[in-house]
Formats: C-alpha cells, sequence, structure tokens
C-alpha cells in the first residue's frame, strides 16, 4: 500500500509552503489532518472531502491534500467573504430562471425582477448566507489573542488618536478617514505663540487627496494651518517628527537666588536662611560671597527651621553665601530614553504675570535670568563627562501680557540630563511680575525623517481664537487610495479607484502586506 498525503499551510503559495509525506498504512483522513484551530479543507484525488469523510481510510494509490486556509486576527475567513459575494452574484440569475412570474427580460438585455422575485432573491441570499455562517464558523480566540477594536465602526466620538502597537492600515476606495498619529504631538513657542505639530498616517500607500477638513471646514479656511503630504518614501520636511517631551517637566516655578550666611565645622556646612522651607535631599548650587567657601553643587543633608546642612572638604570659615535652588536637583531630570540619541534639547520658559516692575503706576522694564545646564549620561542613566552650561538666558520686558519663549540647543548626539536655576534675585512685590515658570523640556532625536510606504499629513498649527483645542484632534481627510491596474497587458503605475477588482489584486500582489503572489 502507497499514498500521498500533502499539507499546504500558505494557500498563496502553495509550492514553497507544502509539505509531502509517503504513507504505507491505510491511516484514517481525520489522523493525518493538521491541529489547531485554523480552518482547514480536505482534497482526496482532487475533489473535497467533507469533515463527515474523514472516518474514511486511505487506499493504495490515494492522494489527499490539506489546505490551511488564510484568516485575519480577528478570526476573519477570506473564503467565506467569496462565498457571500458569489451568493449575491448567483442569486438574481437563478431567480431569473424560475420564470415569467419572478423576472421578465427586455429586447435589450435587461432584467426587470417582479415583487415576488425580488423578495425571492433577498430570500435565497440571506438562506445562503446562513448556511455559509453555519458551514465557516468564526472562530473564537482566547483572552490573549483578542485584537484591538477598529477605529472605523464605534459609538465613541470619532478623532484622532495614536494607536500604539497596532497595525498600519490598509485603505481601499474613496473614504473619510480620521487619521492615526504617526508620531508624539508637540508643541513650542514661536515669537510668543503656541504651536502645536501633528504627524498623521493616511495608510499603506498612496493615496489622491480630495479635501483636508478640521471636523466639517475645510483646513483652507484656517490661515493658522500649515499643512504638508508626505508621498511614501519620502521625506517629511516641515518640522522634526522624532521629539520627546519630559513628563517630569511640567509647570515648575524656578525660585530666585535668595542669601543666607555660612560656617563649617570639618566637613559639615551649616547655612542660616530664615523659615527657608527645604527638605533633606533637595539639591542646590551654593555661591560662597565672602569666607573663602567652596562654591559647587550640594545635596540637603539636614534640616532645622532657619538652618539647612551640606556635606563638603574638610575645613573651616564663615561668611556670606548666595543660594541656588535647582529645577531637577543635582542630578537633574533625563530628556531622552535609554538607547536614544538627542541632537537638540529645548526648553519652554513661561512668566504668567508677564514681565515687568513698577515706578508709581507704571510700568517698568524688568529682567529675569535662567541658567541651563546639561551632562551626557549613558543608558543606565550615569553621567559620563561634566556638567556644562548650555546657555544663561535673560530676558527683559515691560509686559504684564504673559511672556512665553522655547529655547533650542543644539548638543553631541547622546542621552541627557538637564537641570536649571534662576540667576537673579525674584521681586516678589506685590503687583509686580516676575515669575518663571519651565513649561518643558524637549529632546529632538537623531532619526530618519522617512516613514516608508505610507502617506503622511503633517500638520503645524497656531494657537489663536479661531482654533479651539478640541479642533486639534478632528482632522479629517476625504482620499482615494492608489493602486496599479491591469491594461491588458501590463500593471499601470498607481492610480485612484474604487474598484473592488484591483483592491482584491493589491492584497495578492503587494509584497509588504499582502500575499506578494
Amino acid at each position: 500500500m502507497k499514498a500521498h498525503c500533502i499539507r499546504i499551510d500558505n494557500p498563496f503559495d502553495p509550492i514553497g509552503s507544502r509539505a509531502v509525506a509517503t504513507l504505507r498504512r491505510p491511516l484514517r483522513v481525520r489522523r493525518l489532518a493538521p491541529r489547531g484551530t485554523a480552518p482547514v479543507i480536505a482534497l482526496l484525488n482532487g475533489r473535497p472531502l467533507l469533515r463527515a469523510g474523514w472516518r474514511r481510510r486511505l487506499r493504495h494509490g490515494d492522494h489527499l491534500v490539506f489546505v490551511t486556509l488564510p484568516r485575519g486576527r480577528g478570526g476573519s475567513n477570506p473564503l467565506q467573504l467569496l462565498l457571500s459575494l458569489a451568493i449575491m452574484v448567483f442569486a438574481p440569475g437563478l431567480v431569473a430562471g424560475f420564470g415569467a412570474a419572478f423576472a421578465t427580460t427586455t429586447a435589450l438585455g435587461v432584467t426587470t425582477f417582479t415583487l415576488l422575485g425580488n423578495a425571492t432573491v433577498i430570500g435565497l441570499t440571506m438562506a445562503g448566507n446562513a448556511l455559509v455562517s453555519a458551514l465557516m464558523p468564526q472562530q473564537s480566540g482566547g483572552a490573549l489573542s483578542i485584537p484591538a477594536a477598529s477605529p472605523t465602526y464605534s459609538l465613541q466620538a470619532q478623532g484622532n488618536a495614536a494607536r500604539l502597537e497596532n497595525a498600519i492600515p490598509v485603505q481601499y476606495g474613496r473614504l473619510l478617514m480620521s487619521p492615526d498619529l504617526a508620531a508624539m504631538p508637540y508643541t513650542e513657542f514661536v515669537g510668543g505663540e503656541l504651536f502645536l505639530y501633528q504627524l498623521m498616517c493616511l495608510g499603506a500607500g498612496e493615496f489622491a487627496i480630495e479635501d483636508i477638513r478640521i471636523e466639517d471646514t475645510p483646513i483652507t479656511a484656517f490661515s493658522e494651518v500649515t499643512t504638508e503630504i508626505v508621498l511614501p518614501g519620502g521625506a517629511l520636511t516641515l518640522f522634526p517628527s522624532a521629539v520627546i517631551s519630559s513628563v517630569e517637566v511640567s509647570g515648575q516655578t524656578l525660585a530666585g537666588l535668595m542669601t543666607g550666611s555660612w560656617s563649617r565645622s570639618t566637613t559639615t556646612i551649616t547655612v542660616t536662611q530664615v523659615a527657608h522651607g527645604r527638605a533633606v535631599g533637595q539639591g542646590l548650587y551654593l555661591g560662597f560671597t565672602t569666607g573663602g567657601g567652596p562654591s559647587e553643587f550640594y545635596t540637603i543633608t539636614g534640616v532645622t527651621t532657619d538652618s539647612f546642612t551640606v556635606t563638603g572638604p574638610t575645613g573651616a570659615g564663615s561668611g556670606n553665601v548666595n543660594i541656588f535652588s535647582l529645577m531637577g536637583g543635582v542630578a537633574g531630570f533625563v530628556a531622552n530614553a535609554a538607547g536614544s540619541l538627542a541632537n537638540r534639547l529645548a526648553f519652554d520658559l513661561v512668566l504668567p504675570y508677564g514681565l515687568y516692575g513698577l515706578s508709581g503706576s507704571n510700568l517698568v522694564d524688568k529682567s529675569a535670568s535662567v541658567t541651563i545646564q546639561a551632562v551626557p549620561v549613558d543608558n543606565a542613566g550615569v553621567a559620563t563627562g561634566p556638567w556644562v552650561d548650555l546657555a544663561t538666558e535673560t530676558m527683559t520686558d515691560r509686559t504684564s501680557t504673559p511672556v512665553r519663549e522655547s529655547f533650542s540647543y543644539a548638543v553631541t548626539p547622546g542621552r541627557y540630563r538637564v537641570r536649571a536655576f534662576r540667576t537673579d534675585v525674584r521681586d516678589l512685590t506685590s503687583g509686580v511680575g516676575h515669575e518663571v515658570v519651565v513649561a518643558a523640556l524637549r529632546a529632538y532625536l537623531r532619526e530618519p525623517q522617512s516613514f516608508g510606504q505610507v502617506t503622511l499629513l503633517a500638520i503645524r498649527m497656531r494657537a489663536s481664537n479661531n482654533l479651539s483645542a478640541l479642533a486639534s484632534r478632528r482632522i479629517k481627510v476625504l482620499a482615494t487610495r492608489k493602486l496599479p491596474v491591469w491594461n491588458g497587458a501590463s500593471w499601470s503605475a498607481p492610480v485612484a479607484t474604487t474598484s473592488i477588482a484591483w483592491a482584491i489584486a493589491d492584497a495578492a500582489r503587494d509584497t509588504v502586506y499582502g500575499a506578494g503572489l
């Protein structure tokens, strides 16, 4: 006895995915079937074999083929879809052959169904789909295999969102879509005005874009918005996309320079400052103005109501000292994650009450100075070099309107910690605008600006009374997917099309997201 059993795991690649076994014993068909939950069909000597016949034993000369059908992560079955389409196509033709009571055909070949004929077509279609569903039920997976819900069909408010770790959509036809975010949005101040930068992904391939909207209004109605379409393989030029905003830095108020007195006993330096409100572990910079103390960055080791202690080199002495409070402490805040390389660092400084002094009832010029420092660190966060001053920024103005500025600094590509402190005395006089807040810290990564074979939409928005915060997440795009079409001899360059034929052909031919035939 000699028979053959062939297993094909990928019907799109029946040669490359097949496994052939020669059988010398008359085994049952069901014993040879592939294990698992994937849908499988059996062909015995070239004819389909229903599962009821899988008890049959193979005979000499038999050829048994098992084909595993493709399906999506959600358990969808392409064969079920094709059978449903076939029912929709052939049901009208079948009913038309039942006689004049169901349909009539004109001299031009146009078939017109009677009321009975239409009802029969609907009934056959429903019955056929029910039969297909019964023969090929949807496979249910475990809790860990449940995919993320598609945003296309949802009762929630639509909007642009980041679907992390989810598949890039492959769109077909003409769609009004709310594209997903392709990178984390970020903001910066330019000339005192706030700008929002967003990068969105329409999907794989190329699109013919008809309209870009904010909700239902064409985006061209907003003069505050600039857009750029990035074609597959193209480069983004409107703004940098690989930008990380630190979550630790968000609205810290910088304390101004303060003064006190100091004395030292061996390695303990005691600083007297009335009602200082400091805590053990806080970092600061002590600038000794008299007595010859060692000006340096310190960490507080002990506190009382009106004094605190730090540890320094052995010595003695006393005098006066300037106290600079550090945002980020002695160690500073990490600007970018392990494994990433930043080539630029940026700080957002906000003066929420403006920047001005008072002379009687008149506003006068006022200044505020901030020193920003950075140190390179390794992936474990350990410093690999000395702290360096990126800059000391001095802002001078005479306005009660909030002042907002972004400061950017080029750095050698690497990972960094950053800290900041005010170098001037904060004026606490009532009615004076002299408060400085660090609103954000950003790291601009050294990353390529090309995203592969997808179409991107880059948007730069300037905040104004014409744009609301909600509007920034209501971007919609009306577009038609471009696909190659067959002209009888060859495949064309991608053109806008809504044909299901070319969509099916693309899914079968594409080598990135399709079957690669």
